[in-house]
């Protein structure tokens, strides 16, 4: 298990160009580098990034802002998962910008622009899944929980791929379901705290589990906690 805290995460912020050519520019802050591979995008007002694709599975967890990702009108929270080779976009970035995590199981090198690579692409259908625009639970309504609050938001049966939302009351604990037989899970800390080992991890942070790992037994802190559970297909 690797987890990263939010808030020594966000200390890593840098301005980094974007490998389109544009010469235009986001904010990026590393939660994960490599092997997982996790990171925030901060997108510019108005700012354009393209339709392409990548050669790895993802998600995108939409936390800040708004704007439109293809034909769709995007804020928080949203979910966007993309199977390897399925093109995608354009994120346009509202007024306010926007900022979403980019979720990987792998490293990987970057985009891949359509028109331009679109012979690059493998054939075959591709799975996409998206869950927009949904409510977070505030702190006084995860106070107020006293039992386990459980959904699944998309389950490919085929492919494994999927995502559940979990909420539970101050202190309490509940167990994620199991990262094993996939290809690895993400925990994200949508509000409140997690503790691992003694540790606060606060909104934001996020808990990786390899295949063969244990399901995480979430443990709220005294807030309670609401997290996002992203499950990567089993031929990952």
């Amino acid at each position: 298990m690797i987890a990263v805290n939010s808030e020594e995460a966000m200390k890593k912020r840098r301005r980094d160009y974007k490998d389109d050519g544009s010469g235009e520019f986001v904010y990026l802050s590393s939660f994960m580098e490599n092997y997982p591979q996790c990171y925030l995008v901060e997108q510019l007002p108005n700012d354009v990034v393209r339709a392409h694709f990548h050669t790895v599975n993802q998600f995108q967890l939409i936390v800040d802002g708004d704007g439109k990702f293809g034909k769709d009108l995007i804020r928080p929270l949203s979910i966007h998962y993309d199977e390897k080779y399925k093109p995608y976009g354009p994120i346009v970035a509202g007024e306010k910008g926007i900022s979403y995590f980019t979720i990987r199981t792998v490293n990987d090198i970057g985009a891949n622009w359509m028109p331009e690579f679109r012979n690059k692409r493998e054939k075959g259908a591709r799975e996409s899944f998206y869950k927009l625009n949904m409510d977070e639970k505030n702190i006084e309504q995860l106070k107020q929980l006293t039992e386990p609050e459980f959904e699944t938001l998309f389950s490919s049966s085929s492919s494994g791929a999927a995502a559940y939302r979990l909420a539970i009351g101050p202190d309490q604990q509940k167990e994620c379901p199991s990262p094993q037989g996939n290809g690895g899970q993400y925990v994200s800390v949508v509000n409140g705290t997690c503790i691992i080992n003694d540790e606060p991890y606060p909104r934001w942070s996020c808990i990786f589990l390899e295949p063969d790992e244990p399901p995480l037994n979430l443990q709220a802190g005294p807030e309670g906690i609401e997290v996002l559970v992203l499950q990567f297909p089993k031929n990952n």
